[in-house]
């Protein structure tokens, strides 16, 4: 967490001022925080350990570490700001946790600094939900932005590592989280009017708002070509594979298992074949724009 001398303290609590403070992103993970506690607290109190520890994993690894921790990394307030947030999701992750792993947590207790709260986790008050407002919709909206925005840029396969990724939104507030964009999808985030004209571009469109990465870089012939003998080659694979599971003989004499991978396999080069075509189809859709 950058901070070796444990000069900074985690969050304690949430004031009016501190709030108006508070970017989106950060309530967002407050909140989220803030529901794991009453949710594992409640599964525990019930005794249902396998829930309270599914939820407590889902908030760590799918919200704190994927998002969160990689968005202050880029949040325009600067990663030191971010601190006091970062300590308080941490210090309660970490009470959480110890039901269920009690030695590693007082040993991260006891590493991290949290002593001056208590000299050992096991005298430690039960974490309690913060009083702070809920988060917008829109934010949510955002990260299914981000999410589409990966999916484009994957399937999209362009030789950038960063390519401009053009947004048409009706969402003015999603206009301030460029940098969330840019640095949870690895692409550079440029907001246009409705109606703007655009390169040819890989889209993809919902309600809320249109994605276009432009094809820069890509030798879209070149592709489209490429793309046409892979897909020539997997039809042949698929019809081996068919007349092989249409011998009776081999069905009759071949293992299980063997039979089981074949029919795996078509499965697996059917599936090749519906991705190869949408590739196609979105490159030629790309390149008439």
């Amino acid at each position: 967490l950058k901070d070796p001398e444990n000069k900074v303290k985690p969050l304690e609590e949430v004031t009016p001022e501190l709030e108006s403070a508070l970017n989106q992103v950060d309530r967002w993970i407050l909140n989220e925080l803030s529901d794991t506690i009453r949710s594992v607290t409640s599964y525990l109190k019930e005794y249902k350990l396998y829930e309270a520890a599914m939820r407590l994993y889902e908030f760590t690894w799918n919200q704190f570490c994927d998002w969160y921790i990689e968005s202050t990394k880029a949040s325009p307030e600067g990663l030191e700001s971010k601190l006091p947030i970062l300590k308080r999701v941490l210090k309660d992750v970490i009470k959480l946790l110890h039901p269920f792993a009690p030695f590693v947590t007082e040993h991260l207790w006891q590493v991290l600094g949290f002593t001056d709260e208590a000299e050992s986790i096991v005298i430690a008050s039960w974490p309690k939900p913060l009083s702070i407002s809920s988060s917008p919709e829109w934010i949510y909206t955002l990260m299914d932005l981000v999410k589409d925005a990966r999916t484009l840029k994957h399937e999209g396969g362009l030789p950038a590592s960063q390519p401009r990724l053009l947004v048409e939104t009706n969402l003015p507030e999603i206009r301030d989280y460029a940098w969330f964009i840019d640095s949870l999808a690895k692409v550079k985030t440029e907001f246009i009017a409705p109606g703007s004209k655009v390169p040819p571009s890989f889209s993809h469109s919902t309600a809320s708002y249109t994605l276009y990465l432009p094809i820069e870089g890509l030798d879209v012939d070149a592709e489209i070509k490429r793309l046409e003998k892979e897909l020539e080659k997997t039809y042949s694979q698929i019809k081996r594979t068919k007349e092989k599971l249409s011998d009776e003989q081999f069905l009759s004499k071949a293992p299980q298992h063997v039979i089981d991978k074949f029919k795996a396999n078509l499965r697996a080069q059917e599936e090749k074949v519906k991705k190869l075509e949408a590739r196609i189809e979105a490159l030629k859709k790309a390149k008439v724009g």
